[in-house]
């Protein structure tokens, strides 16, 4: 039987920070230091070892970036955990938090994005380190974000959340990116793009096609619980039957997983997906997916809702 859904499994590694309003990470003066290793390391040498049980070790890791944290996930002793995860079979996404003090981002400048694509890319790479996606603080985008990825070679976001709304986050997604798809590179709210579209493969966030309370109709885990993750999910596979296979992410944090509560959640989730028509997905994977799996039932179902109209 072919897949419902396709779903990637993104870990948020974000570091402990200065918080305003627990929106968003900013340098409080200059002083300030590097992230308390002992904390991140006990996150994320859990969070791997979740990974590697329940899924061998087929996640993406989020390398954190942002004006408090720069550069610090891109040094040792961080670096050593990033390769441990590729390893251990997962992949690694540039994660920018772009955070202003006053709680906005900096989703509107546009010379600011793409010095932070510029210097994550980069640094990186030095590294010997292969980001094969990028995610957003926050589900933050812009018009311009989509060549800056391309330029980078980030060619898979997981920054979409199909019906959230918060514009002092630069958070806004339209209701129909409720699979995968490629990005308009003009508009990427445009999802009925006329020209040709980006090399950027948009993957969302799992929805319920409901409403838009992040605990209650999407797949993230520490804002639900175990029951309304099974509940999405089976939505999912409602809507697979009727518009084809689907591909989108499920969203989980380090800093979560070492609560036994969402540990557990997390891992008997994973179990039910893959016992209910759902593959583990790795971005380096997801191209070659959606033209082979995914954009042929789009098409075959544009073509039946055009002879029904035509008949």
């Amino acid at each position: 039987m072919e897949p419902a859904v396709y779903l990637v499994i993104l870990v948020d590694a974000d570091p402990p920070g200065q918080r305003f309003r627990d929106r968003g990470y900013f340098p409080p003066d200059a002083s300030a230091g590097p992230p308390d290793f002992k904390v991140v390391s006990h996150r994320l040498e859990n969070a791997l070892d979740v990974i590697k049980q329940s899924l061998d070790g087929r996640a993406v890791f989020t390398v954190h970036t942002s004006p408090l944290y720069r550069n610090n996930m891109f040094r040792e002793p961080y670096l050593s955990f990033w390769r441990k995860v590729v390893e251990a079979g997962g992949e690694l996404a540039l994660h920018a938090h772009e955070d202003r003090l006053n709680g906005k981002t900096y989703f509107d400048d546009q010379r600011h994005l793409e010095s932070m694509v510029t210097t994550g890319s980069s640094l990186a790479a030095d590294a010997g380190l292969a980001l094969t996606s990028f995610r957003s603080g926050f589900f933050a985008f812009n018009d311009g974000l989509t060549s800056l990825l391309e330029r980078a070679g980030l060619v898979v976001d997981l920054s979409c959340a199909p019906g959230v709304d918060v514009p002092e986050r630069d958070a806004f997604w339209p209701r129909e990116w409720k699979n995968a798809g490629y990005l308009c590179p003009q508009r990427f709210t445009d999802t009925e793009c006329s020209h040709s579209m980006s090399s950027v493969l948009e993957i969302p966030l799992g929805w319920d096609g409901k409403g838009s309370d992040l605990g209650d109709h999407y797949l993230f885990n520490e804002r639900s619980g175990l029951d309304r993750l099974k509940s999405v999910w089976c939505a999912m596979l409602e809507r697979s039957r009727t518009e084809g296979p689907l591909m989108a992410n499920f969203l989980c944090h380090g800093s979560g997983l070492i609560e036994e509560k969402w540990k557990v959640q997390a891992v008997e989730f994973f179990r039910f997906v893959q016992e209910n028509e759902g593959v583990i997905l790795l971005p380096s994977q997801a191209h070659e997916v959606f033209r082979s799996n995914i954009r042929p039932a789009i098409g075959r179902r544009l073509a039946g809702e055009s002879s029904l109209l035509s008949s």
